[in-house]
């Protein structure tokens, strides 16, 4: 009785951490997308001031 009620938990748990992780991801792969976005934007400004200068 006492073990299943901590087997229980003890997979409450790891979902809980589970889902966690997966956030934490989340954010991350969100960040990766926003940094490669004003990279591509810096770079597009760049050329594009060349361009006006020829």
């Amino acid at each position: 009785e006492k073990e299943e009620e901590q087997r229980r938990l003890k997979k409450q748990e790891e979902k809980k951490e589970k889902k966690r992780v997966q956030e934490a991801l989340a954010v991350q792969l969100r960040e990766v997308a926003i940094q490669r976005r004003t990279e591509a934007l810096r770079l597009m400004s760049v050329l594009l001031a060349r361009a006006a200068e020829t």
